[in-house]
């Protein structure tokens, strides 16, 4: 199963970008987002070969001092943290991948990890929404 991606102008009351991975997507998407030292400090997800965009949802993740979170641009969205941020956001998703259950979800937002509240969260959700779920976003 790929990582899906798809952006809700209105997610259980909130302007979301869905992330819903399986094990395996999962551990993928950790291992892109640990390895940072040896890459880019940019990550665009949606060339990313296991990942599937659902809308043109563009996400970028970024390295850099400016602590900026998660924000819209004209090219789509962008993810700003430091290190430490992406840090926490590491342990957030080893949380998911030791999961007794196989299914959780973690809200990936400013506020959890900088204390600001940006107006749109990211939420990765592990084995929640299936096959179907998604034939009905796709338009």
């Amino acid at each position: 199963m790929a990582l899906k991606l798809k952006y809700f102008e209105d997610f259980k009351g909130n302007r979301t970008i869905l992330m819903s991975v399986d094990k395996q997507s999962l551990q993928m998407f950790f291992e892109t987002i640990n390895d940072w030292e040896n890459n880019n400090k940019t990550i665009c997800l949606t060339n990313l070969p296991y990942v599937q965009a659902f809308n043109q949802t563009e996400l970028t993740l970024c390295v850099s001092r400016n602590n900026t979170g998660l924000y819209e641009t004209a090219d789509g969205f962008v993810f700003t943290l430091p290190y430490e941020g992406w840090n926490y956001v590491k342990e957030l998703l080893k949380a998911l991948l030791n999961s007794k259950s196989g299914h959780g979800h973690q809200y990936i937002d400013y506020d959890s990890i900088c204390g600001q509240l940006n107006d749109t969260g990211l939420v990765i959700s592990l084995n929640e929404y299936h096959e179907d779920d998604w034939i009905g976003w796709k338009a």
